[in-house]
């Protein structure tokens, strides 16, 4: 969301230092708060921290989703490789029976309608032409294999595609609560700021707690970046 201030990390580690230290120094921030703004902020923090795991957890699980479906892919691709290369060695000239067995039709290794769309082919073909792929030493574990591989290839990319929905809907979430969090924490750094003016240390407390925004880090770094470029050789 482009109307974040700060980054998550940030807004998670203000978020928990500023929970304790509202608490502690509640009687004087409440009646100077919005009401509910305490508590709703508290409940926030928590979410938005079992957001960030959650997250983080449906990364990991894509991840693993992925190289299990590269590994499908990968081991459909191979054997449907050996055995349309069986058939065009054992029958060079039939174009029609290389037709059949969907022959020609293109293998991308890392597609998953590809290799679904060619499998299926040259699965029918073995069907309609039993006698010509056993003719070229293919087996029925062979036709078995082939068909395996590229139900696990599909079944992943399902599987991948609703993780990936899963992922979306709870960024979105927590997008929504990280944005109610930096709201919260600006007004309760106004009001101890209010609250505290005659107190430096806990108003001090409160602004060490306080994230840089991004627009800061990005001068930060720039700046850096420019330092760096201008120290001689």
């Amino acid at each position: 969301m482009a109307n974040l201030k700060w980054e998550l990390a940030d807004v998670v580690r203000c978020g928990n230092e500023l929970v304790p230290l509202t608490e502690l120094h509640r009687m004087k921030l409440e009646p100077r708060c919005e009401a509910g703004l305490i508590d709703g902020f508290k409940a926030d923090v928590a979410r938005l921290d079992q957001k960030a795991v959650i997250i983080a957890t449906i990364r990991e699980s894509k991840k693993a989703s992925t190289l299990n479906q590269n590994d499908a892919l990968g081991r459909t691709a191979d054997i449907l490789s050996l055995l349309r290369g069986s058939i065009t060695d054992h029958f060079p000239s039939d174009k029609t029976l290389h037709t059949e067995f969907g022959i020609g039709l293109k293998i991308r290794r890392d597609s998953v309608p590809s290799l679904k769309a060619a499998s299926a082919k040259f699965l029918e073909g073995a069907q309609r032409h039993a006698d010509k792929a056993r003719a070229a030493g293919i087996l029925p574990e062979d036709i078995e294999e082939l068909a395996s591989t590229s139900s696990a290839a599909a079944g992943a990319d399902v599987a991948q595609e609703a993780s990936r929905a899963s992922s979306r809907e709870t960024t979105a979430e927590r997008n929504l609560i990280h944005r109610r969090v930096e709201v919260a924490i600006t007004k309760i750094r106004a009001v101890a700021k209010i609250a505290f003016r005659n107190e430096p240390e806990i108003r001090d407390a409160f602004e060490r707690a306080i994230p840089a925004t991004r627009a800061s880090l990005r001068s930060k770094k720039k700046k850096s970046s420019e330092g760096a470029a201008d120290v001689p050789e």
